[in-house]
């Protein structure tokens, strides 16, 4: 979750690299599930706000955008995808072809080829 200011709230059991990705960069724009008007953090929730709302150019709302990788707390990873991406790596234009299978076609036939919203929503949460 992200506000239009610049706010993050990422309640994830790993950051990742989030906040030195920010800081490293030129711009910085954080893609999110949701985006309010203006986030309310209060003293416990603003240790979930990793990075200033100043290092961030623009706020982007990407529905199921960490796919296929994690977005907890709502949904998982789709293990098949990655399996598949990674075989890609290994073939011959196998990146070409991903790219033309997955992300030339724009992000509504990616999301349906994938099994649409309810199936990504679905995706089991991993247990750390």
């Amino acid at each position: 979750v992200a506000d239009r200011l610049g706010n993050t709230l990422i309640t994830g059991p790993d950051p990742y690299f989030d906040h030195l990705f920010a800081r490293a960069a030129k711009q910085c724009f954080v893609s999110c599930e949701r985006i309010e008007e203006r986030l309310s953090l209060d003293a416990a929730q603003a240790r979930f706000n990793t990075f200033e709302r100043y290092l961030v150019s623009g706020v982007v709302h990407a529905p199921f955008g960490a796919h296929p990788t994690s977005c907890p707390s709502d949904y998982g990873w789709d293990m098949g995808h990655l399996k598949r991406y990674s075989a890609s790596a290994g073939e011959a234009d196998g990146w070409q072809g991903y790219v033309a299978e997955f992300v030339t076609p724009g992000e509504s036939a990616y999301q349906a080829s994938n099994g649409g919203a309810d199936r990504l929503g679905a995706l089991p949460l991993p247990v750390f």
